[in-house]
């Protein structure tokens, strides 16, 4: 998890070294929810019949 946390990152490794030696596993995680970003496609077809619109 943590290695996710440094993807794209400068310096990976010290990035998750410092993670690793400064937070405990709970605040990692706490972080992590709050960071996440959903990436997956937007389900537009299937928001527009819970709405009722037009989908062209």
């Amino acid at each position: 998890m943590v290695y996710r946390m440094s993807l794209g990152q400068p310096n990976q490794e010290d990035l998750v070294k410092y993670l690793l030696q400064n937070f405990s596993e709970q605040e990692l995680e706490t972080y992590k929810a709050k960071l996440m970003i959903n990436l997956s496609p937007v389900a537009y077809a299937e928001r527009a019949k819970e709405e009722k619109l037009d989908v062209v």
